[in-house]
């Protein structure tokens, strides 16, 4: 039985992180389906909620609307299945997917179409701006670039949309603070690169002057020359919420020799701060003129695509084939008959335990409390024939899972 986990904004129940499929055997195949379960968690996303505090003032809080509702029921996607199985990289984020166009630029490729995407961004609130004050404490050897427009588009950055939440899942399983550095500047080169892109495409840019894309591409250069500088702000602003990781990570990086460990804070060379073609003055231009531009349009969009691509698919330690072996072989022995007996809890008081077989082989069990009768019934033949036609929102409503 194939299993997926989404993760919704408890008050405004909009998309907060939508975990891989955990395929079985039989996934892909027709007529096979995924399970899917909703967790809240949170408040609300930053569409319908203030920036948090300890960043900067920001604008006040909103009311939360109830968003978009993703079922909790088993879907059957069986196409969109043999397409993920095909390239296991696919995206799978259906709040990315509806807001970025069918021309958005893979992490390979800049971006290179913009249609229809102002009337996206119409509604979107300033709750998650923070002004030129920012308290963020910064490293005090980083060379400053223009001032105040590095520290506004660190903020921007740091605080724009589900950014704010991946910034540290990706710091975390970048498990050094080299690592986590790189990365980040990384992506902030496809960013500025996605964004010289957009400003000298003249077919997507016919109802603005020369001033205006002149404007553009300066402004995509000093993103490219402030890269730097604005991935260690971003890494320094999440070193004390990340530092209980750091030390367990610190550990496993010693074992391995890996010189970069955990929680050690390397300044950035100041040589490598700007690039050697970006020496024109970058500076004759405001945040007021050039902020649309930067965080209304496709690359800021694709530059949040790519942190969740990498969030989902990079794991802290490497795999070994002893390991999956090791694996494979325990799974094995507790899908055994002698397995089920010595690893099965007990049965908790007021429950009844459910046996099944996934499509895979692999045998299943848990724990429920009845609520009305006749629903656990009706589970264990849902279980047990996943491809039955069944109503499976009166079926959920009926237990509580303990």
């Amino acid at each position: 039985m194939c299993f997926q986990i989404v993760e919704l904004y408890s008050a405004c129940r909009c998309l907060y992180y939508q975990f891989a499929v955990d395929k079985c055997g039989s996934y892909g195949r027709p007529g096979h389906g995924v399970q899917r379960r909703t967790i809240l968690v949170g408040y609300a996303c930053s569409y319908h909620s203030s920036a948090p505090t300890g960043y900067g003032y920001a604008s006040p809080r909103v009311t939360a609307v109830p968003g978009a509702i993703v079922e909790s029921e088993r879907q059957k996607e069986v196409a969109r299945a043999e397409e993920t199985q095909k390239n296991p990289d696919v995206l799978d984020s259906s709040a990315t997917s509806a807001r970025i166009q069918d021309g958005l630029s893979s992490p390979e490729e800049p971006s290179r179409s913009l249609n229809n995407l102002d009337s996206t961004f119409d509604d979107l609130d300033e709750s998650d701006s923070c002004d030129q004050e920012s308290t963020v404490s910064i490293a005090s050897s980083i060379t400053t670039l223009e001032g105040d427009m590095v520290e506004i588009l660190f903020s921007k950055l740091l605080h724009f949309e589900d950014l704010r939440f991946l910034w540290p899942q990706l710091i975390v399983r970048s498990c050094t603070w080299k690592r986590s550095h790189r990365t980040i500047e990384r992506l902030l080169r496809r960013y500025s690169q996605d964004l010289q892109t957009l400003a000298v495409n003249t077919v997507s840019n016919k109802s603005i002057t020369d001033v205006e894309r002149t404007l553009r591409v300066k402004a995509s250069k000093f993103v490219r020359r402030s890269r730097n500088n604005i991935a260690h702000r971003i890494c320094e602003a999440h070193a004390d919420f990340l530092e209980e990781q750091w030390s367990t990570l610190g550990s496993k990086l010693k074992a391995t020799g890996d010189d970069e460990v955990a929680g050690s804070h390397t300044v950035p060379n100041a040589a490598d701060e700007s690039d050697s073609g970006d020496d024109e003055d970058e500076s004759s231009f405001s945040f007021d003129t050039i902020g649309s531009f930067l965080f209304r349009t496709e690359p800021i969009l694709q530059l949040q695509a790519s942190v969740k691509a990498i969030v989902r698919s990079r794991n802290r330690e490497s795999t070994s084939v002893w390991t999956t072996i090791w694996d494979n072989a325990r799974l094995g022995f507790q899908n055994s008959a002698i397995g089920r007996i010595l690893e099965s809890k007990p049965v908790p008081d007021n429950s009844t335990r459910l046996h099944w077989q996934c499509v895979c082989g692999r045998n299943l069990y848990d724990d429920f409390v009845e609520l009305r009768p006749g629903a656990l019934s009706k589970l264990h033949e849902l279980l047990c024939f996943p491809n039955l036609a069944l109503s499976a929102p009166n079926v959920y409503r009926r237990f509580s899972r303990r």
